[in-house]
C-alpha cells in the first residue's frame, strides 16, 4: 500500500513539473513587422456607426471598450493550453479589459489571419476558463491617434466589429 502511495504521488509530481516546463516554454517571438502585435496595446472604443455598416445586427453584441496591456507573464498560466500552443507562434500576450472586466489574451496566426485569443474566468476564481478567438486587423493611419482596429468573428465569413482609438483620458 505505501508503494503504491509513493508511486501515485511521484507521478502527480511528474504531471505537475511536465504541465509547468510545457507552460513555461511558450514565449511572445517579437516581429516588428507585425503591425497587430505592435499597435495593439492602448484603449479602444466601439465606433458604432462603422461597426452597424459592416454587420448591422452583431454592433450591439460587442464590448463598448477593449483595453490591451501586453504582458509575456500571462504564457506561465496558460499549463492547461500549453500542449496546444507549441506550435502555434504567439506575437503578443497580455491582458484584455472588455468593458472592465480583465481577460487574459495571446496573438497568434490562424491560417494565415491574425487572431486573438481571450481567456474566460472559469467560475471557481481561475483567470483562465475557456477560450473565446477571433480575427483581429488594424487599419494603420499616418497618427497613430487615428488607428482603425477591426475584431471580427471566428470564422472567415464573420463580419467584424470597428474599434477607434479611445482618446478620452
Amino acid at each position: 500500500m505505501g508503494a503504491k502511495k509513493s508511486l501515485a504521488v511521484a507521478l502527480c509530481a511528474v504531471a505537475v513539473a511536465t504541465v509547468a516546463w510545457a507552460a513555461a516554454d511558450l514565449t511572445v517571438v517579437s516581429d516588428p513587422s507585425n503591425i497587430v502585435s505592435n499597435r495593439l496595446v492602448g484603449r479602444w472604443v466601439l465606433d458604432p456607426e462603422l461597426s452597424r455598416r459592416l454587420d448591422p445586427e452583431r454592433a450591439s453584441t460587442e464590448p463598448a471598450k477593449l483595453e490591451f496591456t501586453s504582458d509575456d507573464a500571462v504564457l506561465t498560466r496558460l499549463g492547461n493550453y500549453s500542449e496546444r500552443l507549441q506550435s502555434d507562434r504567439i506575437f503578443a500576450a497580455g491582458m484584455v479589459k472588455t468593458n472592465g472586466k480583465p481577460h487574459p489574451y495571446i496573438l497568434v496566426n490562424v491560417s494565415g489571419n491574425m487572431s486573438l485569443v481571450w481567456f474566460r474566468p472559469d467560475g471557481k476564481g481561475n483567470l483562465i476558463g475557456e477560450s473565446e478567438t477571433k480575427s483581429v486587423s488594424i487599419a494603420i493611419a499616418r497618427d497613430r491617434t487615428k488607428d482603425l482596429l477591426f475584431l471580427g468573428g471566428d470564422t472567415a465569413r464573420g463580419a467584424s466589429a470597428a474599434f477607434s482609438r479611445d482618446l478620452s483620458r
